[in-house]
């Protein structure tokens, strides 16, 4: 099984952090549990302001 690894940027804080998957098909992506290590923040955050607006 292949691992791909995601590299984000935390908008939270700036902190860089890396998920790592065996899922290839990016909309099966637990956007949900990704998140910073450092302050908590997840890409879900992003996705929830702009639904909301």
């Amino acid at each position: 099984m292949e691992i791909i690894t995601f590299k984000f940027k935390c908008k939270g804080c700036g902190h860089e952090f890396v998920y790592e998957t065996g899922e290839v098909d990016l909309v099966k992506l637990p956007l949900g549990e990704i998140h910073c290590p450092s302050c908590n923040w997840s890409p879900m955050d992003e996705f929830e302001k702009k639904e909301s607006s």
